[in-house]
């Protein structure tokens, strides 16, 4: 499979790697996308570091902003190698980018008992980590 671009606008300096798939998105910035990296529906206008560097999206990325309502978008981003539905009785056994839930909790500064609410369904999918946006 070769790159594929659907329905998307994508910045002059934007380079995609082999087996990409972007549909439905807007890319107004340089950036390199990774082997094996699906983008839906996002929209990349800036960021902190525009002027200075290329924005570099890693390999096995799948990166996805779903509507809610029409006010309201959640971005999802998961390795292409995560299990989102597997559902487990415990933290530990749950990796997010090949990284612990205990890892990734003290990255963003949270509680690990605060990134779900049912303690006995815990998936990547129920993981309480994707900021809802207007």
């Amino acid at each position: 499979m070769s790159r594929c671009v659907i329905h998307s606008f994508i910045h002059p300096k934007c380079r995609s790697s082999k087996r990409s798939l972007l549909e439905y998105c807007c890319i107004g910035i340089p950036m390199h996308i990774g082997e094996n990296t699906i983008l839906s529906n996002i929209t990349l206008v800036t960021y902190s570091d525009f002027n200075q560097n290329i924005l570099h999206l890693p390999s096995n990325l799948i990166m996805q902003t779903i509507p809610l309502n029409d006010e309201l978008f959640a971005t999802f981003a998961f390795d292409f190698h995560d299990n989102m539905k597997i559902t487990y009785n415990t933290n530990d056994k749950i990796l997010y980018f090949g990284q612990t839930l205990s890892t990734i909790a003290k990255k963003i500064h949270r509680h690990i008992d605060d990134l779900f609410d049912d303690e006995n369904n815990k998936s990547l999918w129920t993981l309480k980590i994707f900021p809802v946006t207007k």
